[in-house]
């Protein structure tokens, strides 16, 4: 049958948590049920009143105040850079349209394998770094928002990356150190 969050968070190997300003004991009671487990932070902050702050502006993220409510789960940031009509896709549409699902998180065994969950949903696990990435994917959350805000039905922006072959030619310029010297 049908149990509450407390039940919910003791079944699953992996949470995702979905309350952005709840606290985690007021979310499941007893957090110990969350001890080892993986824990997906998928929230977003309130969109900035002011976006010139730039992403983060000196506040520690979503993910990272619940990884410290959470010391002894394994949090990782994803599925936070793109709008909730996107699991409404089958998983070869996604793979079709190569959707990046950004991932952060200071254990690399609990991001691949939430990037594994995210690559059999349809999503391109894109490994960010560590928990503290997260402000930046929060920021990135934020400027997906702002895309979207102004759009109507049928739109739904996401934000994809992809690795490109070398070319066979030098750039013009090139990468090199600089020659002023300060």
């Amino acid at each position: 049958g049908a149990g509450g969050n407390a039940e919910a968070a003791a079944f699953g190997e992996v949470v995702v948590y979905t309350a952005r300003d709840a606290a985690p004991a007021a979310v499941v009671g007893d957090t110990g049920v969350l001890a080892g487990k993986i824990v997906v932070d998928i929230n977003n902050g309130p969109m900035p009143a002011d976006y010139r702050l730039g992403p983060g502006h000196g506040v520690p993220a979503i993910a990272e105040r619940l990884q410290a409510a959470l010391p002894a789960s394994r949090v990782v940031k994803a599925l936070n850079t793109m709008g909730m009509e996107l699991f409404a896709y089958e998983a070869a549409a996604l793979r079709a349209h190569r959707v990046s699902c950004f991932l952060a998180g200071d254990e690399a065994a609990a991001k691949a394998e939430v990037g594994d969950l995210a690559a059999a949903i349809g999503f391109v696990p894109v490994d960010c770094g560590p928990l503290a990435a997260a402000r930046i994917l929060e920021g990135l959350g934020d400027f997906i928002r702002h895309v979207m805000a102004p759009m109507k039905h049928g739109f739904w922006a996401t934000i994809s990356t992809a690795d490109l072959p070398p070319v066979d030619t030098a750039p013009i310029g090139g990468r090199r150190s600089s020659l002023l010297r300060g």
